[in-house]
């Protein structure tokens, strides 16, 4: 549905989970960039999300969602 520069929410995950701080905060600075990207508001925004088939939302929502995990996620691993 979409090229391969958004994110792959079980790559960053491992990332993320790994500990390495230098390369965990680049990524989970780099998530949050994705997540407020107006390039991405029609994968995003729920007007947008309306337009696209059933299947389609749901796997844009499903990206959004592994998003917001990996990235709460980074905020337990650098509140240690």
């Amino acid at each position: 549905m979409w090229g391969g520069d958004l994110p792959d929410n079980r790559q960053w995950g491992r990332i993320v989970s790994e500990g390495k701080a230098t390369g965990a905060l680049f990524q989970s600075r780099t998530l949050a960039k994705w997540g407020g990207d107006p390039e991405s508001a029609g994968l995003r925004d729920p007007d947008a999300l309306d337009r696209l088939s059933s299947a389609e939302r749901q796997e844009c929502r499903a990206l959004w969602s592994g998003l917001d995990a990996v990235l709460a996620q980074a905020r337990v691993q650098f509140a240690r």
